[in-house]
């Protein structure tokens, strides 16, 4: 993680106090009938700083009990349906709807100014996208359709650090559609 130096405010890399993480990751898959895949899968996850000295607080701008910079609960579900379209081509349906919990992007008080709220202590945001695939093989070429972010959400990803106005924020890539093509020499 960051640390700035409490004698100049040089920033380095290091290591603070003590955490803990928590949590439980599932995944679940089945097949009702032929050709139909259903699955899901996600996590959930408890994970604080723990142990802190008052040297690490100023240094890191950590507080002890603190989340880390994860979701507590992540997961996605997704239908597949393959079929046969003739004898010699086979195709698929997909639908997959993903969704990501919020969580801090660093930690509320200006490193090497443990008294200062950080100004940009901020949070991502949860979300959930879906995206839907279609696809055909005819022997040896391939297509395949596709449209990701469905309903173009363009919640908050990531936070760098620094301040440099809405640069500093990770978005969804916004709705995008296309088409696939391959072929197997």
């Amino acid at each position: 993680m960051q640390a700035n130096r409490l004698s100049d405010q040089i920033q380095f890399a290091t290591n603070i106090g003590a955490a803990v993480s928590k949590g439980i990751e599932f995944e679940i898959a089945a097949r009702p009938f032929r050709g139909l895949g259903l699955f899901l899968n996600g996590s959930f996850n408890d994970s604080e700083v723990t142990e802190l000295t008052d040297a690490e607080a100023a240094m890191s701008g950590a507080e002890k009990g603190i989340q880390l910079a994860s979701p507590h609960f992540q997961g996605s579900a997704t239908a597949r349906y393959d079929f046969a379209m003739s004898a010699k081509t086979d195709a698929f349906v997909s639908a997959n709807v993903a969704h990501v919990g919020k969580f801090p992007g660093l930690f509320p008080n200006v490193p090497g100014s443990p008294d200062l709220i950080n100004p940009t202590y901020d949070f991502t945001d949860a979300y959930t996208v879906v995206n839907l695939v279609a696809g055909a093989d005819f022997g040896a070429f391939r297509a395949t359709a596709y449209i990701e972010n469905l309903f173009d959400s363009k919640k908050i990803t990531y936070v760098h650090p620094e301040a440099f106005l809405d640069g500093r924020y990770a978005r969804l890539r916004p709705m995008t559609f296309g088409l696939r093509l391959g072929y197997d020499f």
